[in-house]
């Protein structure tokens, strides 16, 4: 989980909020858009809503290690002339859980009527599948800061929400080496009988 990541679902699930409210009020006027802080594009014509996050930290509350196995490329030492051969190898992957921090800030006449539809949404059980493994931990309160903007007064008002999730990091620690031993039993017959091993 990156910021990336929590600005990515926060915003999706938003629209999606935005976009269904119109069909349960039928009074309700969407916000024209609602997107990234720190995007290279014009203000939008209307009201509209801002995702800025505000930092990632690891909280400690969940670290363990988890062992898969994956498959990289790698060139053999040996050949004077080395391809690139697939080599099975296991990874250790480190699980951790972090904190990510957004607000959102609404930019419209009436913007604390929009920041509490969007509020509200934070609070709602589906806020826990919709944003695919980030969770709201904490939402809140909205405040009311209206700006100046090209000498003009613009509504603006803003709420941060705390959100919780895993994060991991992959590396590879060790090759798997397998091959074939024979073993060779000596009585009355002789029998030959090849087995596998694999390094632990």
């Amino acid at each position: 989980m990156t910021e990336d990541d929590v600005s990515a679902a926060v915003e999706t699930y938003l629209i999606a909020i935005n976009d269904e409210r119109r069909f349960i009020d039928p009074l309700y006027q969407p916000l024209v858009g609602i997107a990234r802080a720190y995007q290279s594009a014009p203000r939008p014509e209307g009201p509209y809503a801002l995702v800025t996050p505000l930092g990632l930290v690891d909280n400690g509350e969940a670290d363990h290690v988890t062992y898969g196995e994956a498959v990289i490329l790698s060139r053999s030492r040996e050949a004077t002339d080395p391809e690139l051969q697939e080599q099975p190898v296991v990874t250790e992957r480190r699980i951790r859980s972090v904190l990510a921090k957004v607000r959102i800030d609404v930019f419209a006449a009436k913007a604390v009527d929009y920041a509490q539809v969007l509020r509200s949404a934070f609070l709602s059980c589906r806020a826990s599948t919709d944003l695919g493994g980030i969770l709201p931990r904490t939402v809140g309160t909205i405040e009311y800061q209206p700006q100046l903007i090209g000498q003009e007064w613009e509504g603006r008002a803003s709420f941060e929400v705390e959100l919780a999730g895993l994060t991991g990091e992959a590396n590879a620690i060790d090759v798997i080496e397998s091959g074939g031993v024979g073993i060779e039993a000596v009585g009355s017959s002789q029998r030959t009988a090849p087995f596998t091993y694999q390094k632990d």
